[in-house]
């Protein structure tokens, strides 16, 4: 596999990534859209803040280089996506 092979594989690996990562935002906007359309959105709104208190954040592993520590994903994100399928 050439240099530009394997930049050229990177490049789609990450397009398809980010196409999964719209098609899940485009479904939490789709089932928030429901959730509004048939009245349940402040009733849902106020389980989800009231009932599930946010994790604690991941802890960065110790003596990893600067750069590594700072990549370290926090749950920050998983905090914020409230898995409305299993209404």
């Amino acid at each position: 596999m050439t240099p530009k092979d394997e930049q050229n594989a990177l490049i789609t690996e990450r397009d398809k990534y980010l196409s999964v990562i719209d098609a899940g935002f485009q479904l939490r906007q789709a089932e928030i859209q429901l959730l509004r359309q048939t009245g349940e959105l402040e009733s849902w709104l106020k389980s989800a803040t009231t009932a599930q208190p946010l994790p604690a954040p991941t802890p960065k592993p110790e003596g990893l280089p600067q750069t590594v520590a700072s990549a370290w994903p926090d749950n920050d994100l998983c905090a914020l996506s409230f898995p409305l399928c299993s209404l």
